[in-house]
């Protein structure tokens, strides 16, 4: 059964005052109650990256499923720890990754165009940086002992523009996540096909994405042709790139606030999260 759905609810300049590197025992003050969360630095193929990790600090449940959050161009900073403090007030096991390696954050869109178009010059070798972060939550990776368990087959992930890319390229190569959702994703190419047919796709399109409608329909066609069982597409009309990000210009409460809602509830259907909630076991 393919599912496909089309939802019709500016990409304006960055609009961000913030500090990119913000020491986990100044950020404690600002975390949701129930809700512990830290940096980890971790290793994938000998080189370091910084990642953000959250978690509800009780549960009902024995396991939690799991969140990635794939950061977007500028790197791992306030938007995907706050993005990633939220998956854990819904009961994720939240990881913010980061595909830059550590230290290396932009503080402006040069360089942030810098970084990305570095990264994305080896879309093999960042499709396996991507995948070393989501190793962390893993048997033998360094999230193992810290927190709750993590139920192995419930991890799904969040991707934000550049990192939506990210997530397609994972799709594309073949990774083994339950699902993905992607909001304003700057898409790959995808005509080379897609070799994960039991991932549960999602995607957040907005009418003015400078992606155009064209990027949106090479989504259809690689998930269509991949044989792709369940996957979504919601577009929203006058919504340019970026409309999810609190510290972009073209922020969009309403469109923001709806395509994560029924993000979550995309994931709670497919996970069948909705069935567990008074359970201890999955």
């Amino acid at each position: 059964l393919i599912m496909s759905l089309s939802m019709v609810f500016a990409h304006g300049p960055k609009n961000r005052d913030l500090t990119l590197k913000v020491s986990a025992v100044s950020r404690a003050g600002h975390l949701p109650d129930g809700v512990s969360a830290k940096f980890v630095n971790y290793t994938v193929d000998s080189n370091v990256y910084e990642g953000y990790v959250a978690y509800p600090t009780t549960s009902s449940r024995s396991e939690l499923p799991a969140m990635v959050i794939v950061h977007q161009w500028y790197g791992l900073g306030e938007y995907e720890m706050h993005r990633a403090e939220e998956a854990a007030e819904n009961g994720y096991y939240a990881f913010a990754i980061d595909v830059y390696g550590y230290g290396q954050r932009a503080t402006d869109n040069s360089e942030a165009g810098a970084l990305a178009g570095a990264a994305r010059s080896d879309e093999a070798k960042l499709v396996m940086i991507a995948e070393g972060g989501v190793d962390q939550l893993k048997p033998g990776g360094v999230l193992e002992n810290e927190g709750p368990s993590i139920n192995q087959s419930a991890i799904v992930s969040f991707g934000y523009c550049f990192g939506g890319g990210v997530l397609l390229m994972m799709g594309r190569d073949g990774t083994d996540l339950f699902g993905m959702s992607v909001f304003h994703a700057s898409f790959p190419d995808l005509t080379s096909g897609w070799s994960s047919p039991d991932v549960k796709v999602m995607a957040h399109h907005g009418q003015l994405d400078f992606a155009g409608d064209d990027g949106l329909n090479s989504l259809h066609d690689a998930l269509t042709t991949g044989n792709v069982s369940v996957w979504q597409t919601a577009y929203y009309g006058n919504q340019a790139h970026g409309f999810s990000d609190f510290l972009n210009a073209a922020y969009d409460p309403l469109s923001a606030s709806q395509s994560h809602d029924s993000a979550y509830a995309f994931f709670a259907n497919t996970l069948a999260l909705s069935d567990c909630q008074d359970s201890t076991s999955w």
